[in-house]
């Protein structure tokens, strides 16, 4: 996959359901499942309109070895686990396209 400066992949994802007694402890393992071959450049917890939620971004190398950042937002509700995943070339991972798509959800929340 080649991401040009103005390109970003974005996608939600709805996972199996989930039984968690420490919700944040599952967002703390799915995180760092996926920076087992990166660099964790940012992580907080978040209040996602009452869900227990985690933002991380996440440097690593793509498939064709080309560096990119990934931002991802987790959050459970209920037994339901979500998670928001955008896939930007490095320095583009706080651009206005990744902003709508995360905000887009806050909306649609409500």
């Amino acid at each position: 996959m080649f991401l040009s400066q103005d390109d970003a992949l974005i996608f939600a994802v709805a996972n199996n359901p989930i039984d968690a007694d420490d919700p944040q402890a599952v967002l703390r393992a799915s995180r760092d499942a996926q920076v087992a071959d990166g660099t964790l450049r940012e992580d907080n917890e978040l209040d996602l309109l009452g869900m227990p939620g985690r933002r991380s971004v996440i440097d690593k190398r793509g498939e064709n070895g080309q560096p990119i950042s990934l931002v991802v937002v987790q959050g459970i509700k209920g037994k339901q686990y979500y998670q928001l995943i955008c896939v930007s070339a490095p320095g583009q991972d706080n651009s206005p396209r990744i902003q709508r798509f995360l905000k887009s959800f806050a909306r649609a929340s409500r």
